[in-house]
């Protein structure tokens, strides 16, 4: 009651329900963005797992691909052994330097993430 007289009395009245009305608007703009920013977010990252997919088929195509040329020339055994130890040596390396590649793919995403 006294909030009331007083609000009317200093005409205060108008202006706390502009202040109060704007920060409701303000605070819907922002879900707003945030659910924009979510929707952005997420549509490149399914783009990305399906970019991922398809070139998880790529290599493991080329793979067999490449293990048949090989096993016509040296025999199945060692055709299909030597993709397989290609990987294991590329698996070993990356292990070896997961420290200095993981470094670089958190730079990456900390850059694109910093550019938005």
């Amino acid at each position: 009651m006294l909030k009331d007289t007083l609000l009317k009395f200093f005409k205060l009245e108008n202006l706390v329900h502009n202040l109060t009305g704007f920060v409701e608007t303000r605070f819907e703009l922002l879900k707003y963005e945030v659910r924009e920013e979510l929707a952005k977010n997420a549509a490149k990252i399914i783009l990305m797992v399906f970019i991922g997919f398809l070139v998880t088929l790529f290599v493991v195509f080329a793979s067999v691909a490449a293990a048949y040329l090989l096993s016509e020339y040296y025999g199945r055994l060692v055709g299909f052994l030597s993709v397989s130890l290609f990987y294991l040596f590329l698996a070993m390396v990356l292990f070896v330097m997961r420290e200095p590649v993981v470094k670089k793919i958190e730079k990456v995403i900390f850059e694109s993430i910093k550019k938005e």
